[in-house]
């Protein structure tokens, strides 16, 4: 249609277990300030003022968020169950109506811990914009670039597609509510 608006770019985005479990405990407490909490919640809503945004999560992912809730805030297995079940659903229903990913073999990405090799390789694999931490010393390896000190930013080159932006939640919180999509443009601070 002549002169409606640009349709804004779909956000792919992968949260790291410890937004799923920063977002619980803030919900837990009482306390829904803080960027996990917020992004958490623009996920659930599909949107951002930078556009609609896709959840980008495994089943992996979720199998190890409901044990980390069992085992280390005694949720009761079967409401464990039913919220890592309702952030599945997130993803199906979500604007590309992405189910939950399978990753089969990996090891691709040589990263010591094996929990976010896994999340980086989903991250890859589901084709996300951004991944989502708040241990950004965890993924370290000579094919992420540290955008300053690193404590915040990180840029993953993968062959045959833009790179994956790796940042803490206050970043992407930060970009998301400025309407900006988090690309490697935007983490080097070049905003167009």
């Amino acid at each position: 249609m002549a002169g409606s608006a640009p349709v804004p770019p779909l956000v792919r985005v992968c949260l790291d277990l410890n937004v799923w479990v920063a977002d619980f405990l803030g919900t837990r407490r009482g306390r829904r300030g803080g960027s996990s909490p917020w992004l958490a919640d623009a996920v659930r809503n599909a949107t951002s003022p930078a556009g609609p945004l896709q959840l980008v999560v495994s089943l992996g992912m979720l199998d190890r968020l409901a044990l980390v809730l069992v085992r280390d805030f005694s949720v009761d297995s079967a409401a464990a169950d039913a919220a890592v079940r309702a952030i599945g659903a997130i993803a199906s229903l979500g604007p590309a109506g992405d189910y939950p990913y399978v990753v089969v073999g990996g090891g691709v990405y040589p990263i010591r811990d094996t929990e976010d090799r896994h999340v980086l390789e989903v991250a890859v694999a589901g084709q996300a914009d951004v991944l989502v931490t708040a241990n950004m010393a965890d993924f370290d390896m000579d094919t992420i670039e540290k955008v300053g000190s690193g404590s915040e930013v990180r840029i993953c080159a993968i062959a045959g597609r833009p790179p994956l932006v790796i940042a803490h939640p206050d970043c992407v919180r930060r970009w998301l509510r400025d309407g900006l999509v988090p690309t490697a443009d935007t983490a080097r601070g070049r905003n167009p």
